[in-house]
């Protein structure tokens, strides 16, 4: 195998960013160790990582080159050193807002990351309220031209609140109904954005700012007053498929319009509820003989119908024919409106495959307990008809 390559020496090249004694400590390797591939990737990984941690978010470490001597050298591109700064916001502090773009350097700071960060920010600000916010990112070289200041400029715009909410044609359903969907549809929305940041806590101003005025009190609106356009529309999709899961299958919600006058918002949603439908008549095919599934038919004649109920349907189905010795059974379904809307026929065809039956009961692993008195204790007997329920409450 021969001696093993000793590290005879370490050099670093291109920007290096950093004092050059900086980048040996993090690196951290030293004259005179066994080259090791492993540690040397770790010591790559060390680097980059005390780089980012003092702001050089577009560092570039390149793969080490090894002489034949044993000499290690690094070429670095560090870029600029970044300073993210935040102009014009007044409700909320830089140090929350910098929370919620929770930026740790693991992504390069380019163009396409900060005008992302300029929209989440945007958005946080739509979610609490400012409709109007505005929020530009843009890079602001500095004199000496080694630092670069990454700035969010924020027009906070003024507070509005959707305050007359209008619903049209809805008898089913009440206004509170359907406020409640278009409350959940805004709540889900804002929880994609997953910091916790908080409204400012420094009315005098003490983070830097030199403004005149106190900040004012923010308090967040309520969900269904915030105006956020692909929520609301969001939310007409939602109640139309609550009128589908509830028998109103030609149901349609439209969002007819928003318009503000100074900080207050009127906007309106259009329901066209049509007629509401139910089984009629469930007809089944494939079953296998011996077994009965008339009664699932009985059941739910006359019930109002949705995809919802008829999908619980088949599952009710196949959950029977388990318990008939037909584990393996498939349902597929497929339904049919008359003219009028009212009434739907649906087919349920059954693909039942083998019929299981219980040959013999072995029980494993009692030592204390003889195995007649755990057949008898059983909920399946052989020669029987498999029941995967009882199957179930035996083994638990």
């Amino acid at each position: 195998e021969g001696n093993p390559t000793l590290l005879s020496g370490i050099t670093f090249s291109g920007d290096h960013g950093l004092p050059v004694q900086a980048l040996y400590r993090a690196f951290d390797l030293s004259v005179g160790e066994r080259l090791d591939l492993d540690q040397i990737d770790e010591a790559v990984s060390r680097l980059k990582s005390h780089l980012v941690q003092s702001h050089f978010y577009r560092a570039k470490v390149d793969t080490p080159r090894i002489d034949g001597q044993g000499r290690l050298n690094i070429l670095i591109a560090a870029g600029p050193k970044l300073r993210l700064l935040l102009k014009g916001n007044r409700h909320f502090t830089d140090r929350s807002l910098q929370s919620l773009l929770n930026y740790d350097g693991s992504e390069n700071l380019d163009r396409g990351v900060i005008s992302r960060f300029a929209a989440q920010i945007e958005r946080f600000y739509r979610f609490r309220g400012f409709a109007n916010a505005r929020v530009v990112g843009r890079e602001e070289p500095q004199p000496h031209g080694t630092e670069v200041d990454v700035v969010f400029a924020i027009d906070e715009g003024r507070r509005l609140r959707m305050s007359d909410l209008q619903f049209h044609g809805n008898k089913h359903f009440s206004d509170r109904d359907l406020r409640d969907v278009l409350r959940q549809s805004i709540e889900s929305n804002a929880r994609r954005l997953t910091a916790e940041v908080y409204r400012s806590t420094d009315p005098l101003e003490l983070e830097g700012r030199n403004a005149s005025s106190a900040v004012p009190d923010f308090v967040d609106v309520p969900p269904e007053e915030v105006w956020d356009a692909t929520s609301w529309f969001d939310a007409a999709t939602a109640m139309t498929a609550l009128y589908h899961n509830n028998g109103y299958l030609q149901a349609r919600v439209r969002f007819d319009f928003a318009q503000f006058q100074n900080d207050r918002g009127q906007a309106r949603f259009v329901i066209d509820e049509g007629v509401r439908s139910h089984f009629e008549n469930i007809q089944f095919e494939g079953v296998p003989k011996g077994v009965s599934l008339e009664s699932f038919a009985e059941d739910d004649r006359g019930a109002y119908f949705s995809e919802e109920r008829l999908s619980e349907l088949r599952v009710s189905v196949t959950r029977a024919l388990g318990r008939q010795g037909y584990l393996f059974a498939t349902v597929k379904s497929t339904y049919s409106l008359d003219q009028s809307g009212k009434n739907v026929a649906c087919t349920l065809r059954v693909e039942p495959g083998p019929e299981v039956r219980v040959r013999t009961i072995i029980p494993v692993g009692n030592v204390r307990t003889i195995d007649r008195i755990l057949i008898e204790r059983s909920a399946v007997n052989e020669g029987q008809r498999l029941d995967s329920e009882a199957l179930y409450k035996t083994h638990h």
